[in-house]
């Protein structure tokens, strides 16, 4: 056979093997079961074509070299068959691959004739069969040099915050080491709005040098969305996959069609390269381990709302807690975005703001856009909008826009269990935002056990967070939303009846540390009814030290009291408020005890107010 076409044919065989394993092949299948079953049947040359497709993708995954050069002889033997038996063939394979594969095709297309020729022959030297081809006189491989990968976003405001969190990435991500498995891996998990995915920019942003064959971004926020049912599991995970293949050596060619052939395909070409892989919003450790880059000195830094223990327990990653600004931070980021000038010239109710957002960037943010958009508005004005709780939420908000704490919150809700769902709005209903497993238990009507659970998962969801004491505690900003969610999807009955029974689950603790303090003090209550038979955890052995718990217990017992009254549960608010007197009989009467002695009163007389009492003292 002669030179020319020998160089058509293996250079259209070694189009159809790079098809053949691509994304493109379910597409392409049909017409080249049509083209080779000319000298068959379609029968046979689908069964052929399906035989090589699997073939191809087993040696792609396994690197068998020998397995993709059986397949490809077995082509270029058909193929010079075919143009050999029909003139017209090696056009309408062109064209075929031109509409299916252009890149992975241009080499072929060019030799047919300097693109696709739609007459009945080629110009060039005569060969078997009357074909005629031209043949460049100089093929031009295609460039193997990819473009260097940046993909990871830019942080385009001012950063000055999170210097120890970023100094901790800097001692454990890309570092020069050469010994195999020398990959590090950090997760960053918080709550939503935290400024994680900010973090991870900026780490980037700052290691370009570290990583000098790219730096590679995947949001899996934006994959789910194009995820449906009908796509199956992983299928997110399959095309974040697709994603750094097409950006990394290579690109296309060989894409395989599954998940597991994708994974090993992507470990062989980092095999050889020093990485960053940055991977937004991850929601399943799967996300993370199959997208680990192999070769020494890469890194994964990943961000998730959720805390991903799994990776941590299989020795996978370091996991990260991102937390809230602290006070120093949330000024730092006000003077960012509003001016040193602003925030020095009305410093007060600029700490305010500070305290209201709870450190949480992305309302510290809103804050600051509503501050710098409107020239009539300033911080005090803006910190008094802010303190009535009951609109704070609309207020983290521009004119015409849903709240941004709201929108950062709604993707973390929406994927919680129902009944995780159900205690997550429930416990926004609490008039604090620091609770036990036992009082969440009497809030949601379930069994301590059953409670444990579901806050497991809220922690887990980062909407909770639990504390070293065994204690748990709600964002502020996260309880408003819970709040307000609980008044979209529960009965409006039911905040009275939860005050009802946390109230007289702190009256019944409250009475039991009153007697044991002061068991012989003078009480105009009779709870004897109330608290017989109940277990009493000051007398157990390793319980609770009375005067400590009431101390710890005091800004939640002092809110049911307000909350007990605004409902009109008065019986439960005196007893609730002579119980809790006993507390300032060991320590000095502090500033609210006006407000229990006035949430006691009106309890005592039906709701009327102590005379001269002030209204702000509620």
């Amino acid at each position: 056979m002669e030179a020319e076409l020998a160089a058509l044919v293996a250079s259209g065989a070694t189009a159809l093997v790079g098809l053949i394993v691509s994304e493109s092949w379910d597409r392409a299948k049909s017409g080249l079961v049509r083209f080779f079953g000319r000298r068959t049947s379609d029968e046979a040359a689908d069964e052929e074509l399906q035989s090589e497709h699997e073939e191809l993708g087993r040696a792609w995954a396994a690197g068998d070299a020998a397995a993709r050069e059986r397949v490809q002889a077995g082509l270029r033997r058909r193929l010079e068959g075919i143009f050999q038996e029909d003139s017209e063939a090696a056009v309408e394979l062109a064209q075929l691959l031109s509409a299916v594969a252009p890149d992975a095709s241009r080499t072929f297309v060019n030799l047919v004739g300097g693109g696709v020729n739609y007459g009945p022959a080629f110009q060039g030297s005569h060969i078997h069969g009357g074909i005629t081809f031209h043949v460049q006189s100089a093929l031009t491989p295609p460039s193997d040099l990819a473009v260097r990968p940046d993909q990871v976003p830019l942080v385009t405001v001012k950063y000055s915050n999170r210097r120890a969190e970023l100094a901790a990435l800097d001692a454990t991500l890309g570092v020069r080491v050469e010994r195999p498995g020398s990959v590090a891996v950090d997760v960053l998990d918080g709550l939503p709005g935290v400024g994680k995915t900010a973090m991870a920019w900026r780490w980037a942003e700052t290691a370009q040098e570290r990583f000098p064959d790219g730096q590679l971004y995947v949001d899996f926020a934006a994959l789910r969305d194009q995820v449906t049912p009908m796509t199956g599991p992983g299928a997110d995970v399959s095309e974040a996959l697709a994603m750094c293949l097409r950006s990394l050596p290579g690109g296309d060619i060989g894409m395989p069609s599954s998940l597991l052939e994708r994974t090993n395909q992507f470990r062989s070409r980092t095999a050889n390269l020093r990485i960053l892989l940055v991977l937004d919003d991850v929601s399943h450790p799967a996300q993370v381990r199959a997208l680990i880059p192999k070769g020494p000195g890469s890194a994964l830094l990943a961000t998730s709302r959720l805390r991903l223990g799994e990776l941590a327990m299989q020795n996978v990653a370091r996991l990260i807690s991102v937390k809230p600004l602290d006070p120093q931070g949330g000024l730092e980021l006000l003077r960012d975005r509003c001016g040193a000038e602003a925030v020095e010239a009305e410093r007060e109710a600029a700490e305010r703001l500070v305290e209201l957002c709870g450190g949480l960037p992305v309302a510290l943010q809103v804050v600051a856009a509503r501050l710098v958009t409107d020239d009539s508005l300033g911080m005090a004005e803006l910190t008094a909008e802010l303190d009535d709780e009951a609109g704070r939420l609309a207020g983290f908000a521009l004119d015409g826009e849903e709240s941004s704490v709201s929108a950062v919150l709604g993707p973390s809700y929406r994927l919680l269990p129902p009944d995780a769902a159900r205690l997550y709005r429930l416990l926004g209903w609490l008039p604090f935002g620091s609770f036990d497993a036992g009082v969440a238990a009497v809030a949601a009507g379930l069994d301590t056990r059953s409670v444990k659970r579901l806050l497991r998962v809220l922690v887990k969801a980062s909407l909770v967070e639990a504390m070293s004491d065994g204690r748990c505690r709600m964002h502020d900003l996260v309880r408003l939303h819970a709040r307000e969610r609980a008044v979209e999807d529960e009965l409006e009955s039911e905040q009275a009846a939860l005050t009802e029974r946390v109230g007289t689950h702190y009256l019944v603790l409250t009475a039991l540390a009153d007697r044991a303090l002061r068991k012989e003090r003078l009480r105009i209550a009779d709870l004897s009814d109330l608290l017989r038979d109940v277990d009493d955890p000051f007398t157990r052995a390793g319980g609770p030290p009375p005067l400590e718990w009431l101390d710890t217990e005091h800004p939640a017992i002092l809110a049911v009291l307000r909350a007990a009254v605004r409902y009109e549960l008065y019986p439960l608010a005196w007893q609730l408020a002579e119980a809790f007197s006993v507390l300032f009989l060991y320590q000095p009467v502090p500033q609210d005890m006006a407000g229990v002695a006035d949430a006691g009163y009106r309890g005592r007389c039906g709701g009327r107010r102590l005379r001269g009492h002030s209204r702000r003292d509620r």
